[in-house]
């Protein structure tokens, strides 16, 4: 018997939306400047894709047809 397929949470999507902006802007910028510490601009997306995530999550859950 399958499991019923779950919708993925606004945070998880925020995160993943922040990952993959990072990243493309932490590689870009670290091929044209050479500086290897824009790579770390990943973990800023992810940061603040998780905050803009649960704070939509939070959001939705005070309204009346949310989670």
């Amino acid at each position: 018997m399958r499991s019923p397929t779950r919708k993925p949470r606004p945070a998880a999507i925020g995160m993943m939306f922040g990952l993959w902006i990072g990243a493309g802007l932490g590689i870009l910028l670290f091929v044209f400047t050479q500086n290897v510490l824009w790579i770390g601009l990943a973990g800023v997306g992810v940061a603040l894709g998780l905050g803009i995530g649960a704070a939509s999550e939070r959001s939705g859950a005070n309204r009346p047809g949310g989670r």
